[in-house]
């Protein structure tokens, strides 16, 4: 047989395994789409939610690609980008004299679903997730408009998906007693304006959305501006990103767990625990994670301090031992966590931290 046949024969046995490959992947991926589809309808079935619903939650996700479409009932990130798209749908903002019916009615639908699905509302305590989540009353303040230099104090006065109307404060509202807020006159001395709030960012007519939520953090988003109205009323769409800005510091103790690290849209992952503090856990991950990526946390061991938390990756880095092999540093801050669990975190940060401190003295 001549070199010449050889080599046609292999091109086309190689040609043949691509194609099995090709299929086998396009069969697995229709697996899997299938089963999630399966675990979408189980658990939609006991939200409680009207066949409309369902059929506009189920629209989204196939229209999206969402490669795990239960999320939408899990994850407030998920979910919120349905919301987003959802209103992004309806088009612009009406005139205020010209109210849109079925504009209001696929709004209350939306108000409905996040109901039934348990999204509507923040633990006593826990951090804001998204802008949707600010209640009436809430004092702030806003940076930039068109030019860059608008600036002001409001409180918002209404809130729905699409929209916040924000008025501007009076003296009679400049303590924000009537939301149980502060007010911007309560923000520490040091509220971060400049730079990572630069105006210079902003596109056309954005405004910067700045409030301090007492015992809380300062938080900032970027809002467009949708209408101003003629007494000085701000009508602003929510922010794609709610950013919170802490510089509260715990003790962290040194401990090796393995933990388990789930994300939406992804497959779970295996990492170790590094240090645990009552805010959050420094953890060692064989996968990069990017900055704000929100994770399930399952913690490993009887003796593990916590055993589940829900976190935000603040900050990243990398680590390259001394075989050269390469590993991601993830610091997660802890949400959401209940009072009993932090109790309890919080009393064996304090014994661990005891024992190294006696044990520091009689080495001594």
């Amino acid at each position: 047989m001549s070199l010449h046949w050889v080599l046609v024969g292999g091109a086309g046995v190689a040609a043949s395994l691509a194609a099995l490959e090709w299929w086998l992947g396009r069969r697995d991926r229709r697996r899997e789409s299938a089963a999630a589809w399966e675990e979408f309808d189980r658990r939609v079935a006991d939200q409680g939610l009207t066949p409309t619903e369902v059929e506009r939650l189920r629209r989204w996700a196939d229209r999206s690609a969402v490669k795990r479409p239960q999320e939408a009932l899990q994850f407030v990130e998920v979910f919120e980008r349905f919301i987003a798209d959802e209103v992004a749908l309806l088009g612009s903002l009406p005139p205020p004299d010209a109210p849109d019916e079925g504009r209001e009615r696929s709004l209350a639908e939306l108000r409905s679903i996040r109901r039934k699905l348990e999204l509507h509302s923040v633990q006593k305590g826990a951090p804001l997730r998204s802008s949707r989540e600010l209640e009436v009353g809430l004092s702030v303040t806003v940076r930039g408009g068109v030019g860059g230099d608008e600036r002001g104090d409001f409180r918002v006065a209404s809130i729905d998906d699409e929209k916040l109307l924000l008025e501007p404060r009076g003296e009679a509202g400049a303590s924000g007693a009537d939301s149980g807020d502060a007010g911007p006159a309560a923000m520490p001395a040091r509220t971060p304006i400049s730079g990572e709030y630069s105006v210079h960012d902003l596109t056309h007519d954005e405004i910067w959305v700045i409030f301090w939520r007492g015992l809380d953090a300062i938080y900032r988003f970027r809002a467009p501006v949708l209408r101003r109205d003629e007494d000085g009323a701000i009508v602003a769409g929510h922010g794609s990103k709610l950013i919170r800005v802490q510089n509260r510091r715990d003790k962290r103790i040194d401990a090796r767990f393995g933990v388990a690290i789930a994300r939406a849209g992804h497959d779970e992952i295996r990492g170790t625990t590094i240090n645990i503090s009552i805010g959050g856990a420094s953890i060692l991950s064989p996968v990069e994670l990017d900055k704000g990526a929100m994770v399930d946390l399952t913690v490993d061991g009887d003796a593990a301090p916590i055993r589940t938390a829900r976190a935000e990756v603040v900050r990243k880095g990398k680590i390259v031992d001394a075989d050269g092999d390469q590993r991601h540093y993830l610091h997660c801050r802890f949400l959401d966590l209940d009072v009993d669990v932090r109790a309890a975190l919080a009393s064996w940060v304090e014994r661990r931290d005891l024992r190294a401190s006696q044990t520091l003295l009689a080495s001594g």
